[in-house]
């Protein structure tokens, strides 16, 4: 993957990283290696963005989502569920993929509030003008 931030910086280099010919053949690490040689790093960009993702997780660890959370395990296609000794019983008469069905439509955020259990999001097809979207990508962070 590209952080953001390296693609910004390395694309503001314009001209001192142009290459006259590139190609779906043209090897990653030619790219890389032009862009660092003007003096920016992908390896600098992808270890500050692995941290800050570490961080991120320890940070929110004590807010991630918790066993207690949830009524049943999936594994493959077999559902089981937390009796009340504590150990997992198998559920043969319940499917798998109506579980992980009823789960993301609980996790998702589009299209809330529903309206008669289904979600009234839209999808807007025109592109927003770069000045309208600005704030979303700032790099100083």
């Amino acid at each position: 993957f590209f952080p953001l931030g390296y693609l910004q910086k390395a694309l503001a280099l314009g001209d001192a990283v142009k290459m006259e010919s590139v190609t779906m053949e043209t090897d990653l690490e030619t790219i890389l290696e032009k862009v660092k040689a003007a003096g920016v790093d992908y390896d600098v960009f992808h270890a500050a963005q692995i941290k800050k993702a570490h961080g991120l997780q320890n940070r929110l660890a004590g807010t991630a989502w918790k066993e207690d959370c949830f009524a049943y395990r999936v594994h493959g296609d077999q559902v089981t569920e937390k009796g009340r000794d504590g150990n997992f019983e198998v559920k043969p008469d319940m499917c798998s993929k109506e579980v992980q069905k009823g789960d993301a439509k609980a996790l998702q955020n589009y299209g809330r509030p529903y309206k008669d259990d289904k979600p009234t999001g839209t999808y807007y097809k025109y592109a927003k003008e770069p000045k309208d979207v600005i704030g979303f990508c700032d790099v100083s962070r």
